[in-house]
């Protein structure tokens, strides 16, 4: 069964109420991952630029951007970004990741209760 936009409706919910920044990332790179699904690459772009401005020091924002860039051309700004950001000796290239805590089973149990109320509502 094919649910995407009830599932794109829950998602722009949480990422407009919940108040905790970590919650809003991951709403916004699930929506990315939805308009990626449908190949609707400028409104993944624009949830992955809303991600890094919740988080521009985390990598996962970069790295999809860069993936719209090219999927959508010889755009090359989201991939300098990339190289920007993750070159030898910048010291604030990254830090913790809440995708990857989502990813490996590490986001906190409250947030994720939430998450999962909000896109079951």
């Amino acid at each position: 069964m094919n649910r995407v936009e009830p599932a794109r409706e829950a998602l722009e919910a949480a990422a407009a109420t919940s108040g905790d920044p970590r919650v809003t990332y991951l709403a916004q790179l699930f929506l990315r991952a939805l308009s990626s699904y449908q190949r609707d690459y400028p409104l993944a772009r624009q949830a992955f630029q809303a991600a890094l401005e919740i988080a521009p020091m985390c990598q996962t924002p970069y790295i999809a951007l860069a993936f719209v860039e090219r999927m959508t051309g010889p755009r090359r700004s989201g991939a300098r970004a990339v190289r920007a950001l993750f070159r030898p000796g910048n010291r604030h290239r990254s830090r913790a990741d809440p995708w990857w805590a989502y990813q490996n089973g590490g986001l906190d149990d409250d947030n994720l209760v939430w998450l999962r109320a909000k896109v079951a509502e």
